[in-house]
């Protein structure tokens, strides 16, 4: 019985997926555009570009809108979020005890605390939250994910948002997410345990052990919450992975608190995912792109005159 319901579990959560991509199709046709002249690293929308080392840059012609981005990561970094500073504090709930002194004593602990943990060099939060920016401003939605595990390091992720889908619940609150990740066979038998992989998996580590195999984990708010108990069913947020490969889960856990944060631009009412400012700004990026591609190949197609040292006019001038 439970082999079965791991099995509907996983069918259900593929099909969740791609209900969501068929979605955001509309958003990932403006995404493409967007990577394709500012951002190519993150031109992974629709499946393209899923082989590293692949060339990106064949639509880019002006770096107007690179430098104008580049420029939007700085100015968000150093404004929201300076690796200089203390960018934000805690406080109690109870405003009565606000002015307590060995409670603002211990506030201020648990913050310098949170930040030796985050800027510590194995969090990766510093290098993470300049992507988060970048795709921001390309986009008008990133998001990070916070690893924390028991006994290891938290880890900050920015995620790619061409493998990255996002639900709203209550009060327009993103707290479903959905993301793809791509395992080579021993890194999966690292994260998830040779016991609860597809067969396939396991033979590729000897047949093909650099193949890439696809896995996706939902995270979604605990509909059974069983406050108290200890373990997953306890837990505020549930999650499970699952291999695209035999449709099988792989891992189930849980999270405490939400385990994602989602930053968006400029949102609509009825839209779950943000606008950006590249999105204003493409027409002019479109217009430069073409002036310059145009400019570059009439100089390229344009006739050379090179002077013939042999010519009669060359043997006359030198008569005189």
């Amino acid at each position: 019985m439970y082999g079965n319901e791991q099995e509907d579990e996983g069918k259900q959560v593929c099909r969740e997926i791609e209900m969501e991509q068929a979605d955001r199709s509309n958003w990932d046709e403006q995404y493409i555009q967007i990577a394709r002249r500012i951002i190519p690293r993150f031109d992974t929308f629709q499946g393209r570009n899923s082989h590293g080392g692949e060339r990106r840059t064949e639509w880019q012609f002006d770096s107007l809108g690179m430098v104008a981005l580049d420029r939007f990561c700085a100015a968000y970094n150093s404004m929201a979020t300076p690796a200089n500073e203390k960018w934000h504090g805690l406080q109690s709930e109870a405003k009565g005890i606000r002015k307590n002194i060995n409670v603002k004593k211990w506030c201020e602990a648990a913050v310098e605390e949170l930040f030796a943990m985050r800027y510590a060099h194995r969090a990766n939060f510093a290098s993470q939250v300049h992507e988060i920016y970048g795709q921001l401003g390309a986009f008008g939605t990133s998001v990070m994910f916070i690893e924390d595990r028991p006994g290891k390091p938290t880890n900050y992720i920015s995620c790619p948002l061409g493998k990255t889908w996002v639900r709203e619940g209550e009060g327009k609150e993103v707290n479903w997410l959905y993301r793809e990740l791509d395992y080579a066979p021993h890194r999966a038998i690292e994260e998830f345990g040779a016991n609860n992989l597809p067969q396939k998996i396991l033979q590729a580590t000897q047949n093909a052990p650099t193949q890439k195999f696809k896995f996706y984990q939902r995270v979604m708010p605990n509909m059974h919450r069983d406050i108290g108990k200890r373990g997953p069913e306890g837990m505020a947020y549930s999650s499970v992975y699952v291999s695209q490969e035999g449709k099988q889960v792989v891992s189930k856990g849980g999270y405490r608190t939400k385990p994602f944060a989602v930053a968006r631009h400029v949102t609509d009412s009825n839209e779950t995912y943000g606008r950006s400012v590249a999105m204003t700004g493409l027409p002019d990026i479109k217009m430069r792109n073409e002036m310059r591609r145009t400019i570059l190949r009439s100089s390229s197609d344009k006739p050379q005159l090179k002077r013939c040292s042999n010519s009669r006019f060359s043997r006359r001038r030198r008569m005189f």
